[in-house]
């Protein structure tokens, strides 16, 4: 065993959040790794802004174009540092994932880190995840503690619960400052944002459900590694900075209907008898509810249209 990580980082319509990730990941103290981007067939310029990227900094790169779905066969430059895969559709954040994931595994490797790339890392965060797995191996998968982007210790994920009445997920510690003394125990959610997981779960659990599109899919995958008897857990001393909103979360209509209809699919997938029936009454009324107080009736309309339409 090696300890090779391959870094499975997906993009849509966003290169410059991938670069400065790249950057990033440049200054990491841990070398034994490969990076694998999945354009997840970007309507702008998001791939030629990589490869420029690569030709500038003189950067040796794979590019390869997905049309096989996954299936990768006779791959130019095995032993390139950075793998560009290409998709030819948009498949969802699963789909694009384990695009990545099947070259990873593909080229061999002892460990797979699914990234964010609207993320910047802190130089040792590859180090104490690899000490962190080996000390608990029956943790089947992993998250880095994240803080805010441009924040030294305010909380934005350091573990997670799902609620098996409602299904709604709580994030540990929200927006708080951090401290030795937060509590984090009794963790069975991990964010998509950083999910690190050595090669026997991986293969164990499989890859994502691909038919969430977006949303909800890292609830369903956090579900499933429980169900095959892992353990979830955070690594404190693993640090990445997410680039989310501090002053509230971020939807947009789009994902304001995929997470309806996500949802939806999670209950009927994973809760069963009079919890199925409860948290389906309360997917539909709480969410309406809080779009209405909030003033966006469009959006609470459109919430009660995708639950109760959609067949999933």
């Amino acid at each position: 065993m090696n300890d090779f990580i391959s870094i499975v980082i997906l993009q849509f319509n966003n290169s410059h959040y991938t670069i400065a990730l790249l950057n990033s990941l440049e200054k990491i103290k841990y070398k034994k790794f490969r990076i694998v981007i999945v354009d997840n067939h970007s309507t702008d310029s998001s791939v030629k802004h990589l490869k420029n990227h690569f030709k500038k900094n003189n950067h040796s790169f794979s590019y390869i174009i997905d049309d096989k779905n996954g299936k990768f066969k006779n791959i130019e430059k095995p032993f390139s540092k950075i793998f560009l895969v290409k998709s030819l559709k948009n498949g969802g954040y699963a789909y694009g994932c384990n695009l990545g994931l099947k070259l990873s595994l593909s080229l061999q490797s002892d460990y797979y880190l699914i990234l964010n790339n609207d993320v910047e890392v802190d130089p040792n965060f590859l180090n104490e995840l690899i000490v962190f797995s080996k000390r608990n191996p029956e943790m089947g998968m992993i998250s880095s503690k994240i803080f805010y982007y441009g924040t030294k210790d305010l909380v934005w994920f350091n573990g997670g619960k799902i609620n098996r009445l409602t299904g709604r997920v709580t994030h540990f510690n929200f927006r708080k400052k951090d401290n030795p003394e937060l509590e984090y125990k009794g963790i069975n959610f991990l964010t998509g944002c950083s999910l690190f997981i050595p090669h026997e779960p991986l293969i164990d659990v499989g890859f994502l459900d691909e038919a969430f599109f977006f949303y909800h899919e890292d609830v369903d995958y956090s579900l499933q590694f429980l169900k095959k008897g892992y353990q979830l857990g955070v690594c404190s001393n693993s640090i990445i900075y997410h680039k989310k909103n501090i002053s509230g979360i971020d939807i947009s209509d789009t994902g304001a209907k995929y997470r309806s209809i996500n949802k939806k699919l999670l209950i009927n997938k994973h809760f069963k008898g009079l919890s199925k029936i409860f948290a389906h009454a309360d997917h539909l009324f709480y969410a309406f509810l809080k779009y209405i107080y909030n003033g966006k009736y469009r959006l609470a309309f459109e919430h009660i249209f995708a639950v109760l339409t959609k067949k999933k």
